[in-house]
């Protein structure tokens, strides 16, 4: 995969219940989770460099802590929530507010984590998501 179709990577939709899922389907949403980990790891990194210690998410070291529910995780974890989050929005796994424009962060490139850190109604629903599944 290039770099250019990296970046143009998009989430596939959902499949149907009872659908069979074959390999052409799991390539791209695996391409798709791959991109979007790898973008928001260098997110993540960017924001540690130069907003170490603003709004909601706190950089220390190689890890990022969630202020508002005080717990920290590596940067692939964090990313890898990021991203199940975003898919469990547009695939209507995880219900909550402001579905829409969580879901447009689905779309690459995007600024998911500069959001997360600044935007206190995106960041109750991501917090909401992270109690839910760990």
């Amino acid at each position: 995969m290039t770099w250019e179709n990296i970046l143009k990577a998009t989430l596939p939709s959902k499949q149907e219940a009872g659908t069979f899922v074959d390999n052409e389907a799991r390539r791209k949403m695996d391409e798709w989770a791959m991109a979007y980990e790898r973008d928001v790891v260098n997110q993540l990194q960017v924001l540690a460099r130069e907003r170490p210690n603003f709004g909601y998410l706190r950089f220390s070291g190689n890890q990022v802590e969630l202020t508002g529910i005080k717990q920290k995780m590596d940067y692939a974890e964090m990313a890898n929530l990021m991203k199940n989050f975003v898919r469990a929005v547009v695939h209507g796994t995880y219900k909550g507010n402001y579905g829409q424009e969580i879901a447009r962060l689905a779309e690459m490139p995007n600024n998911i984590a500069s959001t997360l850190q600044s935007n206190s109604s995106y960041i109750v629903e991501f917090e909401r998501y992270v109690k839910k599944v760990r």
